[in-house]
């Protein structure tokens, strides 16, 4: 990966470089509902995967897990308690 890409802005249009679970799923802090995290979740997964990776692929892939962990940490209470 190129020390210059982000894969963050590139693909969510996020200024930051390491964002949290929320931040990822363009979601409030304060939400908990779990249908709605799943769907913010879906909605940034779909984003993503509509974009073509080319030589940047292993970022791809890394994002679209780190989406999925965001997606089970936050609609699971106790791990989004942590």
């Amino acid at each position: 990966m190129s020390d210059n890409f982000n894969p963050y802005s590139e693909w969510l249009g996020l200024a930051a470089t390491s964002p949290n679970h929320y931040q990822l799923l363009g979601l409030d802090e304060s939400v908990t509902d779990s249908a709605a995290i799943a769907s913010a979740a879906d909605r940034t997964m779909t984003r993503v995967r509509a974009c073509k990776p080319g030589s940047q692929a292993r970022a791809w892939a890394q994002l679209l897990d780190q989406i999925t962990e965001a997606k089970a940490t936050l609609t699971d209470r106790a791990l989004r308690e942590r």
